[in-house]
């Protein structure tokens, strides 16, 4: 069936409620599961296939070398289960490879790195992970987390990007963003080349306390759901940066939605262990 509002597109982030129920037939035996309640939030398309990198801008001028977490996370926005996907990422020149350490994986994955003309390419291969089509919400999506560390002594301005493929099967690669960081940089000054209304968490696998870091004068709330849409907390931002404590949530995926005074937000994924 299809819902349609009669005075009008719905706006963002409004909450749909529906109850529908059935009569019984003779013979039925449960009479409970007769009755489904379901609230969906009205959501803006967006592209599931993204990767993130903590820290997100700036990192610090080092003799040394720093570490940097990638999140890769991907979705299957078909209407068939994709039985065999791999992700490719093309690691920056910047970067040891063979410092990468996986951090979590969500199905079972195996990992290759190899070289391709100048680059190293590492291959994260989910053989018959069997990932359902989107008409399963919270059973199509999929991450995987790793940290890799930056090569000593990298002069200030050097850039970091990371870009990832993904492949669904037999289908066209699908291309994530690019993230950036750069060396001996400002936060602001990075912010100027940031997309306007970009927010950040940390960390990412949590397990007590998520940090969110925005701009208070752009967001001014903030709802974390679950899988199936529910609302679990709720609460106004009042400065840049909010620590939220999280640890009575049980394991799992949860989706953060940052909202601005206008109904326009951003929604951002993160695993709690």
């Amino acid at each position: 069936y299809v819902l349609r509002d009669v005075s009008g597109p719905l706006p963002i982030a409004a909450v749909v409620n529906g109850n529908f129920s059935s009569s019984p037939f003779a013979g039925d035996a449960n009479l409970v599961n007769n009755i489904c309640i379901r609230n969906d939030t009205v959501k803006a398309g967006c592209d599931p296939n993204y990767v993130e990198n903590i820290p997100s801008t700036c990192l610090p001028y080092t003799t040394g070398t720093t570490s940097i977490q990638y999140n890769i996370h991907f979705e299957n926005t078909g209407n068939d289960t994709a039985h065999n996907i791999y992700v490719l990422d093309t690691l920056s020149p910047n970067v040891n490879p063979h410092s990468l350490k996986v951090l979590m994986a969500s199905a079972s994955m195996n990992i290759a790195v190899f070289t391709e003309g100048l680059y190293n390419v590492v291959k994260f291969d989910f053989p018959a992970i069997n990932l359902l089509d989107s008409s399963h919400h919270g059973l199509c999506d999929g991450t995987v987390m790793y940290t890799i560390n930056t090569l000593p002594g990298l002069p200030n301005a050097t850039t970091i990007d990371s870009r990832a493929g993904i492949y669904f099967d037999v289908n066209a690669v699908v291309l994530t963003n690019t993230v950036e960081n750069a060396v001996g940089c400002t936060t602001n000054a990075i912010a100027s080349v940031n997309i306007p209304g970009q927010f950040k968490i940390y960390p990412n696998p949590v397990s007590d306390e998520l940090t969110i870091m925005a701009d208070n004068s752009v967001y001014k709330n903030m709802v974390i759901t679950n899988n199936i849409g529910q609302t679990l907390i709720q609460q106004p931002l009042t400065a840049t940066t909010t620590g939220l404590n999280i640890h009575g949530l049980p394991s799992g995926l949860y989706y953060i939605r940052l909202t601005q005074e206008n109904g326009n937000y951003k929604v951002q994924k993160f695993v709690k262990m």
